[in-house]
């Protein structure tokens, strides 16, 4: 027995020093995140299969394209203020909070204007108008500033490590969102009034959990980290960039194949999203703990990696067996999904979470440009392309070009990142 604590205390010792923290840590943020995730997955699941069996694809594609829409838009806000924020807190810069909501509140202005023009165009000069479509896009353009803002109390909550609290507060966010777009769409069977359903739901729950989290866990201090809005400023361009890369496909999708091709397509994304989200929680983990660091043993951060590739790698292939199983149990009206959806599982493979959560941590604002901006304007054309000439199929192999590009991109940079700082033993931006 004494031998195999040792061989288990040996392998943690190991994993820690591949990500720079105790396994224990490790182990109670894995829990409560993945807890969450599976909880709100099977929200999820529960309301795909019940609108499936409900609502005809061309519903459930439009619903899909409402909310992929706005999430398009807010693509332009202040997205780097999220990682910012959880660095500046975990550093007991407990003041960047207040500069941070103030930023990206008004900055969230200019983006609920630009919503309402959408709405206004919608409304007056579409051939025909569309005052239907106008509806969900006004309300979020007025709701919009409050519910983005009210987000970062999760980046807040994040960086004083209150995980459980975070998880808490999303799954009962979740839970009531489902209820009320599900009921919303049961009374009127339209996806104009479930969108409309969603974003005030989601910016009325939004400000309840955000009051509740200050109150309870109240900054500690005024002071405001120095890097925070230089940050922010370069994180947010990179996060544009690299936002439309990632969200373009279902609009694109939508555009060229049609509301029934996106119903398809979103259907086919959603079970392989909701796996890999379980190994996203090992970025939001270690970003904390790797923001106090200035080196890492690089080497033992590859050798875990690719453990976690190798992991994600066997489930790639049961779920390749598993899928058309799963969709003809649960998802019969989208049977059309399953080749697709198999092929999107091993994408996730090329996912370069310890990498890039590295990168992220650091102050080398060169290094997250680098690793970013070349990479999303690849993926964007190749997007583009794919979907104008060959339609889904084109979309899911610029997906999957795309992320061995930016595994190999990213993975090389956070190596130069890490020599450099192990050389001067300082956050100093690559050569």
């Amino acid at each position: 027995m004494e031998k195999i604590k040792k061989l288990a205390r040996a392998g943690e010792i190991r994993l820690s020093r591949a990500i720079n923290t105790d396994m224990n840590y490790v182990a109670r943020g894995l829990a409560i995140f993945s807890s969450q995730h599976t909880i709100i997955t099977i929200f999820a699941f529960l309301f795909a299969i019940i609108t499936v069996r409900i609502f005809p694809k061309e519903t459930i594609g439009l619903y899909k394209y409402i909310i992929s829409f706005v999430a398009f838009v807010t693509l332009f806000q202040l997205n780097g203020t999220s990682i910012v924020l959880t660095r500046a807190i975990t550093r007991k810069y407990d003041g960047t909070f207040k500069k941070l909501l103030h930023l990206n509140f008004f900055w969230n202005l200019i983006i609920a204007f630009i919503l309402f023009l959408v709405s206004i165009y919608y409304t007056v000069f579409a051939d025909p108008p569309n005052l239907m479509l106008a509806l969900p896009l006004f309300i979020s353009a007025i709701l919009l500033p409050i519910s983005e803002t009210g987000d970062l109390i999760f980046s807040y909550a994040n960086g004083k490590r209150l995980f459980k609290t975070t998880a808490q507060s999303q799954i009962i966010r979740s839970f009531l969102e489902y209820v009320v777009v599900l009921a919303v769409g049961l009374t009127t069977y339209s996806a104009y009034f479930m969108g409309a359903a969603y974003f005030i739901t989601h910016c009325a729950l939004t400000v309840i959990i955000f009051l509740y989290i200050k109150h309870r866990n109240p900054p500690t201090n005024t002071k405001t980290d120095p890097e925070a809005k230089n940050l922010t400023t370069h994180g947010s361009i990179i996060s544009v960039l690299a936002g439309v890369a990632n969200s373009l496909d279902n609009i694109l999708v939508f555009n060229f194949v049609g509301a029934a091709g996106l119903a398809i397509y979103a259907f086919a994304s959603a079970v392989p999203s909701a796996i890999n989200g379980y190994f996203k929680h090992i970025s939001t983990i270690v970003l904390p703990k790797y923001s106090n660091s200035k080196n890492s043993d690089f080497r033992d951060m590859m050798k875990k990696s690719f453990i976690i590739m190798a992991f994600i790698l066997s489930i790639s292939i049961a779920y390749f067996f598993a899928a058309p199983f799963i969709y003809k149990i649960f998802f019969p009206q989208f049977i059309d999904s399953v080749i697709y959806s198999q092929v999107i599982m091993f994408m996730f493979v090329f996912s370069p979470i310890l990498p890039s959560t590295y990168i992220d941590s650091q102050s080398s604002v060169k290094a997250r440009y680098v690793s970013n901006i070349p990479v999303s304007i690849f993926k964007i054309i190749a997007t583009v392309l794919g979907a104008a000439l060959w339609g889904i199929w084109g979309v899911i192999a610029a997906r999957l070009l795309s992320k061995i590009v930016i595994f190999l991109s990213v993975t090389y940079i956070a190596y130069r990142l890490n020599i450099n700082n192990v050389i001067n033993n300082t956050q100093r931006p690559i050569d």
